[in-house]
């Protein structure tokens, strides 16, 4: 009796311990697995996110800086041909004026001229 009795509880002692240290085992490495997959996951979501808001950010830059650009450029050309177009006109207009002061002037002095020389001629005739 005592012989089965010591070799049953060393026997339960034993398959206990097995047993527990078999399940602390499984227990460390299921936490240490969950632990791992947890970190990696928050790592991909985190860069991932990170990824994403950067190139939303580069992108949201791009926008904004062509659209500066192209305003820029269409509000240069724009002042550009208004003040060649406003030089043009300023100088026909000066152009005209001095063309038609000069015809002026000219058939002034020429009617003048003629008149003159008409007079003299007469006179001297």
């Amino acid at each position: 009796y005592d012989s089965f009795s010591n070799y049953t509880r060393a026997l339960n002692r034993r398959t206990y311990d097995s047993f527990s240290n078999y399940t602390r085992a499984l227990n460390r490495r299921t936490y240490d697995s969950l632990s791992n997959y947890t970190s990696a996951l928050n790592r991909r979501t985190y860069d991932s996110f990170s990824n994403y808001t950067r190139a939303l950010n580069r992108r949201t830059y791009d926008s904004f800086s062509n659209h500066t650009r192209a305003h820029n450029r269409r509000t240069y050309d724009s002042f550009s041909n208004y003040t060649r177009a406003f030089n043009r006109r300023t100088y026909y207009s000066f152009s005209t004026y001095n063309s038609a002061l000069n015809r002026r002037i000219y058939d002034s002095f020429s009617n003048h001229s003629s008149a003159h020389n008409c007079s003299t001629y007469d006179f001297l005739s």
